[in-house]
């Protein structure tokens, strides 16, 4: 059960650098939009998790 969780949170922690690689991509800001996007998706996934 637990290797199953763990492993779930790797494949959305990728989901979210690919994302977020993405998204840093298009905008091409400085790091700031990058920083945003990534702490609004990890806050959402951890959110998920404890629910």
């Amino acid at each position: 059960m637990r290797k199953k969780r763990l492993l779930a949170f790797v494949i959305d922690y990728f989901i979210i650098l690919s994302i977020s690689a993405i998204i840093a991509f298009l905008v091409q800001s400085s790091g700031i939009m990058f920083t945003i996007c990534c702490s609004l998706l990890i806050s959402a996934i951890l959110n998920k998790d404890r629910v």
